[in-house]
This record gives C-alpha cells, sequence and structure tokens, in this order.
C-alpha cells in the first residue's frame, strides 16, 4: 500500500498546509526548530537531500526533525515486504522515535492530522487509502502519546471513509443507546447530588462515537475489531481534587453494590498516561451503572496525553515518556540484554539474548504462553524458535480455548 505523503510543493494546496502545519505546531508548544522544518517539508521528496546546505542555513535540529520525518514517510521500498509487514515496520519506526526524540515525533504526527485538508482534492481510491493507513499506521501511535482526541476524530474519519454505511449505522445505535438509558442516568445523578456532601461534582453520561465502539472489551466469543455497544451505563464524574475522587468512591460504594473491583488507574496510570477510578455498581435489580471518577486535570491528559502532561510539568507515574529509556538506542553486546516491542509501543527490557518468540509469548502473558498460536516479527511469520533481536516488533496470536504448544517447542524454549 503506497504511503499517503503530502501535496506538491507547486500547488496552492501546499500553502494551505503549511499555514495550518505551523498553526498546529504553535498549538502544541512545539520548539521553533519544528517551525524551521516545517519551511523545508518541500525537501523530503528530493531523492538527494542536501544536508550540508541545510545543515549550514538552519542548524542541526531542523534537520534532524527533516531527516527523522523522512524516515518515517519515504522508508526505503523493498519487493517481498507485504501489507502487514510495511504496517509493522513502519509502527516499529514510530514507536522507537517516541522513545528517542518525541517531538520528532509529534511533528510528523502533525504532519498527519494537518493532511486531513487535503481530503476533498484526493480521489475514491486516495481517500481509501489514507483511512486505511489511518487505522494500522497511526492511530496505535496517537493511542501510546495519549492523543485521544486526535485518535478518535481520526478513526471517526476513517470509518466513514471506508464504510459509510456501517458508520451511520452506528450513529443510530447510539442514538438508541442514550435514549434507552436517559431515564437511569436521571435517576442516578439525582440520588448522587442529593447524597454527597462533596461539592462541585460534574457527572455526565459517557460520550460515544462511533470509533468509540471498537475499544469496549469482548467476550471470548466476539472476534476483535467488532464495534460492540456498552451493554450498560456508563458515566463520567469530574472532580476538582484527587482526594474527593477517592471520599466519592466510598459514597458510592454506601450506597450502591459494586459488583467488581476497583479499577485504579489514579494510583497506577496506564502507560499513555490515563488516570481514573473505575467501578461498576448496581444500582437496582435490573440496573448496572459504571462510573470513570477523575480530576479536570486528570481528564486534559486523558484527552490531550504527552502534549498536556508536558504543559503541566507534573511527573505521572508509570507514563514512558517521564522514565528514561536509554536501553532503545544502545547497540548491545552479545551479553548484553535486548528489548522488544509490544504491539501497542510498550517497551519489554531486558530479554536475555537468545530469547524466541516462544519465550516471549510466556514472558508477557505467563498463563497464556502455552495458547500460543502464531507469531510474527516485524509484521513477517515467524517460528515457535525464531529468535528476536533488539528493537524487534513482536505479536502473538494467542488461542485461549486449546493449548498449541507441544514438547518439540519446550525442547527450543528457555
Amino acid at each position: 500500500m503506497e504511503q499517503y505523503r503530502l501535496p506538491p510543493s507547486t500547488d496552492v494546496r501546499a500553502e494551505h498546509y503549511a499555514r495550518d502545519l505551523l498553526e498546529l505546531l504553535d498549538e502544541w508548544g512545539l520548539s521553533q526548530n519544528t517551525q524551521t522544518a516545517a519551511h523545508l517539508l518541500h525537501h523530503l521528496a528530493s531523492p538527494t537531500l542536501d544536508t550540508d546546505a541545510i545543515r549550514q542555513k538552519f542548524g542541526e535540529r531542523p534537520l534532524e526533525l527533516l531527516l527523522r520525518a523522512k524516515n518515517i514517510l519515504y522508508p526505503p521500498k523493498s519487493k517481498s515486504a507485504t501489507e502487514r509487514s510495511i504496517h509493522a515496520e513502519h509502527l516499529r519506526r514510530c514507536y522507537y522515535l517516541a522513545y528517542i526524540d518525541h517531538e520528532a515525533l509529534l511533528f510528523i504526527l502533525a504532519m498527519r492530522l494537518v493532511s486531513l485538508g487535503d481530503i476533498d482534492h484526493l480521489s475514491a481510491d486516495e481517500r481509501m487509502v489514507w483511512a486505511k493507513q489511518n487505522l494500522s499506521h497511526y492511530l496505535p501511535v496517537f493511542e501510546l502519546l495519549g492523543l485521544h482526541n486526535y485518535a478518535q476524530a481520526l478513526r471517526d474519519i476513517s470509518l466513514r471513509l471506508t464504510n459509510k454505511a456501517l458508520y451511520q449505522q452506528l450513529e443510530g445505535q447510539i442514538e438508541t443507546y442514550y435514549q434507552t438509558y436517559h431515564h437511569l442516568f436521571l435517576q442516578f445523578q439525582q440520588r448522587v447530588m442529593t447524597s454527597s456532601s462533596i461539592p462541585d461534582v460534574r457527572i455526565k453520561p459517557q460520550e460515544l462515537s462511533p470509533a468509540d465502539l471498537y475499544t469496549f472489551h469482548h467476550d471470548k466469543d466476539t472476534p476483535p475489531n467488532t464495534p460492540k455497544l456498552p451493554n450498560h451505563l456508563m458515566v463520567d464524574m469530574l472532580l476538582d481534587h484527587e482526594a474527593d475522587c477517592y471520599a466519592l468512591l466510598g459514597i458510592l460504594h454506601q450506597q450502591f453494590t459494586p459488583i467488581k473491583p476497583v479499577t485504579d488507574y489514579l494510583a497506577n496510570p496506564r502507560l499513555n498516561g490515563y488516570r481514573a477510578l473505575i467501578s461498576t455498581l448496581q444500582v437496582s435489580d435490573k440496573a448496572l451503572v459504571t462510573v470513570h471518577i477523575r480530576t479536570h486535570e486528570a481528564e486534559k491528559v486523558n484527552t490531550h496525553g504527552i502534549l498536556e502532561a508536558k504543559r503541566i510539568g507534573k511527573p505521572i507515574k508509570n507514563v514512558w515518556w517521564d522514565n528514561p529509556h536509554h536501553s532503545i538506542a544502545h547497540k548491545p553486546s552479545d551479553k548484553e540484554p535486548i528489548g522488544v516491542f509490544a504491539p501497542d509501543g510498550r517497551w519489554i527490557y531486558p530479554i536475555q539474548q537468545g530469547f524466541t518468540v516462544l519465550d516471549f509469548a510466556f514472558r508477557i502473558h505467563s498463563e497464556l504462553g502455552a495458547y500460543a498460536r502464531h507469531f510474527w516479527i516485524n509484521g513477517k511469520p515467524a517460528v515457535h524458535h525464531h529468535m528476536i533481536r533488539h528493537t524487534d516488533l513482536i505479536e502473538v496470536d494467542f488461542d485461549r480455548h486449546t493449548p498449541h504448544i507441544n514438547t518439540t517447542w519446550l525442547e527450543s524454549a528457555y
């Protein structure tokens, strides 16, 4: 699949593209070097980049940003590459860049977002390519950086372009969902507001879009990547202070019956900075409500990810961008440990040299390792005894119904 790149440098569209890109880079608070690099984007399509001239006139950093963008947008072509391996290699390069130079990756993602303005000038086939690339090449990267608002917008637009009928169908299902649970929400809101002594609690139904329906967990009989509505009411609750979040949770557990253990992403945020208290409550004999409780500050990071976290300037536990990852750029010797990327961008380190993909399966899911069925390294199929290398992107397909491991496999495992 051909990469969608930039509009022609001689076209009026290129001027609009550059203007929009500069505005977005400024809005994101990126350095002046990214603005300089944005003015030099027409050099990217050139087969030979005059690095010495650019370095002498504009400095080292704008040149570095251009070279990093060229590495992602114009990778070397291979006749044997499959669509899956192209997708995996793109993600691997983006994940690598995220950990060693997240500003450069944000520069590239800004270019992708601004390309949305070029959609009306693309043919139907070009639109389809652009949309499919969003889903395969870019959404996981936006999610890794916690840029939920942009990820949601890209997924919605891409879904609408690739399957308009399904998109409209999902919109109708969401509207029905809100109508179905509207009365329950009003009842729940009233009971909380009358029983809670905590001031300034904002309660609202969780906002859903067709894109969101792909993010809910599926049961074992539902195929992955299948849109699914939540089967009960989802509610967001926003407060000013973290202590109030825990106090409100205690009040809710006194008034309603929790039916699942609380998930505490306030104390233990996700890799991409997402923070909330999540609890599912039995509010009547036949009604469940799942609440997501968080502060207004956490909501900003949940929505804008690394951009908001850097603006706030407070370290966030567990997030990858607040932890040094020198091991990624370091080239290990024969005796040093290596690291690899998971499909969601997690950096898994240290791993003993000589590990196979089967060893990796047990490393990430000790209880599911025996159910490993298929393996891919950088998008290419691999046998169970294939050894992994530093900065590989590893995918493992598990079949939870049937163990696949056998004695021959075990002989090649560590």
